[in-house]
């Protein structure tokens, strides 16, 4: 075993967590490392390097494994899962029946809800949100979503192959930073990506 449950306690959600601790050194963990909250052994794997740490919690069926890692004040609950080396930080809360896995990042106070699977190296971050049962996700700026052969980005609606020929122009024009095309870019190839699967 690589870690205990402590007797340190909180509620959260109606649910008794635990606060944990590392009883060897693995990866970045040192043996007696205090870690963050999980409800029950279930929610963290023994193997690999995974760990949660700082103010996270992993609640209900959610499972961490691998070598991935939350911290922060990130939540993982519901049936979510983070795997591989992703890594879940800020305050995120990923939930539902979601999936974050490869060299994925999500940071901020992003949401990641459903059948939303974020993986490879994608990055979700500020207050973006992927529902991606319903196909859709909500940027700062703009709600996108995904219907048949179009995606719709605010007011512009365009098949998937005339998004990605022409998304620089129509971000110029619609006065989008660069970060802000180069955002959305990455958002429409996951989507279009996910979408023909």
């Amino acid at each position: 075993m690589k870690y205990k449950l402590t007797d340190e306690t909180k509620i959260v959600c109606g649910r008794t967590l635990h606060r944990i601790e590392a009883l060897k050194y693995f990866g970045m963990v040192s043996k007696g490392d205090i870690g963050g909250w999980i409800e029950k052994r279930s929610n963290l794997s023994q193997e690999g390097t995974c760990w949660v740490v700082d103010n996270a919690h992993v609640f209900g069926n959610a499972y961490v494994c691998g070598d991935a890692q939350v911290y922060d004040d990130a939540q993982v609950y519901g049936n979510a899962q983070v795997y591989n080396k992703a890594h879940v930080s800020g305050d995120v809360r990923v939930s539902g029946s979601a999936r974050v896995s490869g060299d994925a990042q999500v940071y901020g106070n992003a949401h990641v809800s459903s059948r939303a699977w974020v993986g490879d190296d994608a990055q979700v971050f500020k207050d973006m949100t992927c529902t991606l049962n319903t196909l859709t996700c909500t940027l700062t700026r703009d709600r996108i979503t995904v219907s048949d052969n179009h995606i719709a980005i605010g007011c512009e609606v365009h098949t998937f192959d005339h998004w990605l020929e022409n998304i620089e122009t129509i971000g110029k024009e619609n006065r989008y930073s660069e970060e802000d095309i180069k955002l959305y870019k990455q958002v429409v190839t996951s989507l279009i990506e996910r979408r023909r699967s």
